[in-house]
């Protein structure tokens, strides 16, 4: 089960966002629904997409190394 949930930072933050956006639109956010319905699904589509291949992934991939420069 703990592999189900995302490791991501920046996912779960999306996700914040959403809930975040569905409680503006309940409170009284209608002004602009049709923007924030167009937002709401751009952010909804990218964080399954990354989720999604959170969860194929075994472990994240590694950071490239890099050579340094020595100063003579």
């Amino acid at each position: 089960m703990r592999r189900f949930f995302p490791r991501d930072v920046l996912l779960v933050a999306r996700l914040l966002a959403v809930a975040g956006a569905l409680v503006w639109i309940s409170i009284g956010g209608q002004a602009t629904l049709p923007v924030a319905y167009v937002a709401l699904g751009f952010i909804v589509a990218t964080s399954v997409l990354v989720w999604r291949e959170d969860v194929r992934q075994p472990e994240p991939p590694a950071a490239p190394v890099l050579q340094g420069h020595d100063a003579e």
